[in-house]
């Protein structure tokens, strides 16, 4: 299970795996799409052509789990559904090696206060 909450406002939707890795169906652009959750990174990150906004500079620079720094194309404002509820976030936008569309980093998490429950689902 994963849920977040916002004041008083509870929301709760129920986790997939993706090769042993939590993920979400969120709605992107119309389209659903699979959104991994990762609290090992500290960004979130799409990746290119999943979103259609407009594609600002990055203000970060990210590094992936080998150290490497990560090539990105820029940054996008996302708005995204998951379970009937809209959020709107910043997304760093790079190719990562995953077949998920975009990866919900602590960046979003902590700030949705977001908890993950694997005995749940």
């Amino acid at each position: 299970m994963y849920s977040t909450k916002d004041a008083v406002c509870y929301t709760e939707c129920q986790l997939d795996l993706l090769q042993g890795a939590p993920v979400v169906r969120a709605v992107i652009g119309g389209r659903f799409r699979t959104v991994l959750l990762d609290t090992g990174s500290s960004i979130s990150l799409i990746q290119p052509g999943v979103c259609c906004t407009e594609m600002n500079r990055a203000t970060v620079t990210p590094y992936g789990v080998t150290g490497e720094e990560l090539r990105v194309q820029g940054e996008q404002r996302v708005i995204f559904t998951i379970n009937g509820e809209t959020y709107t976030h910043d997304f760093c936008v790079c190719r990562v090696a995953t077949e998920a569309d975009a990866i919900l980093g602590t960046d979003f998490l902590l700030k949705m206060d977001a908890r993950l429950d694997f005995e749940i689902g």
